[in-house]
């Protein structure tokens, strides 16, 4: 098990009872943010009726408001949900992940939500340590969704979360597919993983908890500025938020037009190319749309045959050699010549009339 030295065991807020598990619970079902969340499960996230769910639940205050505005949904007579399990992953990367653990399971006692403790091994021989714990994370969810029978995990990303996301993919030079996530739903695995939250602010999700008197873990990793989230989260996305109230809200709504846009996109570029796994194209198809649908549909044939980026610098030089073919295709020089990438092991080909993507011998 890996581990990265003590910390003490950070929480916020106070569990106060006086106003007693009952009063919590109506002050969650009048909070505005309750009707968002049914909103969005609804049509965001496409959540059917009688609906089984998981939650990914660490403590901190954005999955701490999900479960409780969730588990007011579920008690609503017309609700959509018929079941309710909050999970909670420990990873033990830091000292007090068992502490953190013994805090999720108080707080589903007192709110009389079913709660699953999952408990990964990690390495730090194997990588990124980070990764690994999102892999890992996932998986316990997914296996969890499986035991429970629950068609649906629920996480806690919020507009905040998304904003970030975007600005990461914008600096990438990503395109719109890039820009329109995290998206609100996507298959994991046999299960559907669904994202509420998305156009709720992480200050508003904070101050429901402050409202109902949960104390919340306080994730030190948050705070670390050397990471590109970290400073974003702590130095950048402030800063907007000050300028711009409300930007990462706004952020948010743009993302959904975004995915709009990638999906018109990705049909004119099946309707004129046909499936991502096709090899061979004319380059008269090519020189009828624009340079960017050009380099968009070079791009989807390339990452089909296993391309994969692991780095900006990677991205960067990808993108210049995608433009430069896609500049190829539709030129009206006549001589052969070749693209690779992927270290050399994808190639493509432009030919005098036709355009071939092809593994390397």
């Amino acid at each position: 098990m890996a581990s990265q030295g003590p910390s003490p065991l950070s929480v916020s807020g106070e569990l106060t009872e006086p106003a007693g598990i009952d009063e919590l619970k109506l002050l969650v079902r009048r909070d505005p943010l309750a009707a968002r969340l049914q909103r969005a499960l609804t049509s965001h996230c496409g959540v059917a009726p009688g609906s089984r769910i998981v939650v990914g639940f660490s403590g901190g205050a954005d999955s701490t408001a999900l479960l409780v505005l969730l588990q007011a949904i579920l008690e609503r007579r017309d609700s959509q949900l018929s079941h309710l399990v909050a999970v909670h992953v420990d990873h033990g990367i830091r000292i007090e992940s068992a502490q953190e653990a013994g805090h999720a399971v108080e707080v589903c006692g007192r709110l009389g939500i079913e709660v699953d403790v999952r408990k990964v091994e990690l390495t730090e021989t194997a990588g990124n340590l980070s990764e690994q714990a999102r892999i890992a994370r996932y998986r316990s969810l997914s296996a969890a969704a499986q035991e429970h029978r629950c068609g649906y995990i629920a996480t806690a990303h919020h507009a905040e979360d998304r904003f970030e996301t975007m600005l990461l993919a914008l600096c990438r030079g990503s395109g719109v597919s890039g820009l329109s996530h995290p998206r609100w739903t996507r298959p994991l695995e046999t299960k559907r993983l669904i994202r509420p939250l998305l156009a709720c602010s992480q200050l508003d999700l904070r101050a429901l908890c402050d409202r109902i008197s949960l104390r919340v873990i306080e994730d030190p990793t948050n705070l670390d500025t050397s990471t590109a989230r970290g400073m974003l989260r702590q130095q950048v996305l402030p800063l907007l938020e000050k300028r711009w109230p409300g930007a990462s809200f706004r952020a948010s709504s743009a993302a959904d037009r975004l995915f709009a846009a990638a999906s018109a996109l990705e049909q004119v570029i099946f309707e004129r190319f046909g499936p991502p796994d096709s090899e061979h194209w004319t380059r008269a198809a090519f020189r009828e749309v624009d340079h960017e649908v050009v380099v968009a549909a070079l791009r989807r044939a390339v990452a089909s045959k296993g391309a994969e980026l692991s780095s900006v610098t990677e991205e960067n030089a990808f993108s210049v050699r995608l433009s430069d073919a896609a500049f190829a295709v539709c030129d009206h020089l006549r001589h052969r010549r070749t693209f690779e990438f992927a270290q050399g092991r994808i190639q493509l080909v432009v030919e005098s009339d036709d355009v071939r993507i092809r593994q390397a011998d």
